[in-house]
């Protein structure tokens, strides 16, 4: 094989690996947008349960209701969560690969998933129980959520590279909301105002799951075409 053929390989291998990519990069946006929707659900029951919960007269089961429901819900979310990004891990390597990049913090990015996902249980018992509603407790509260804001800003910069407009809008909302309803606990010291401060958050997550869906196919839009990889 000369010079000219060697060229020739690497470019059609080029052409398929930035076609991959991109097809990748659709199926990645599609994933986040049935993320927001999942978790903006999530946040809804997380936010309004505790209407009917609080109509229960016993303090013992309440906070069990609380506790349980909560646990539950983040564990049901988490778990849809895990099977929508199920092709993260492929679209990582393929783009380490054309990059030249090393692959070497893969487990270090599954130890930051179990640490996240363990700090997001503790805050959500800590919102349903309200067994930390003081100052330190809402200080802790607060510091967990904006440690899981932090991440899902991490993971969309990872899978996407550059952050689209709904992932921008995703993670302004839910920082507001997790300040305005720490705000709403230290400064008013009502929980009355807490719900209302995560219903931007959770109006805002549809409307990025419904965007990121629709917009998903503008990922495969690319200068060159299937027929010239050929």
């Amino acid at each position: 094989m000369n010079q000219d053929e060697l060229l020739a390989l690497s470019d059609h291998l080029k052409c398929v690996g930035t076609k991959a990519v991109n097809l990748d990069r659709y199926l990645q946006r599609r994933a986040w947008g049935i993320y927001y929707s999942i978790w903006a659900f999530s946040i809804f029951l997380f936010t309004f349960l505790s209407y009917p919960f609080s109509l229960i007269t016993s303090v013992d089961i309440q906070v069990a209701a609380y506790a349980i429901s909560y646990v539950l819900i983040v564990i049901f979310a988490g778990y849809l969560s895990g099977l929508v990004f199920s092709k993260a891990s492929r679209l990582a390597r393929l783009q380490n690969v054309l990059s030249d990049k090393s692959q070497d913090k893969t487990d270090g990015g599954k130890v930051i998933s179990y640490l996240i996902f363990f700090a997001i249980i503790v805050a959500l018992v800590v919102i349903g129980t309200d067994l930390l509603r003081s100052l330190g407790g809402v200080i802790l509260e607060a510091s967990f959520l904006a440690i899981v804001d932090i991440y899902v800003y991490r993971m969309i910069r990872k899978s996407l590279g550059a952050i689209p407009l709904e992932g921008i809008a995703a993670i302004s909302t839910f920082m507001f909301s997790n300040i305005g309803s720490a705000f709403s606990d230290i400064i008013l010291r009502s929980p009355f105002y807490y719900g209302y401060f995560w219903i931007p958050t959770i109006i805002v997550w549809f409307i990025a799951s419904v965007y990121a869906i629709y917009h998903s196919p503008d990922e495969l839009q690319d200068k060159t075409d299937f027929q010239e990889c050929s």
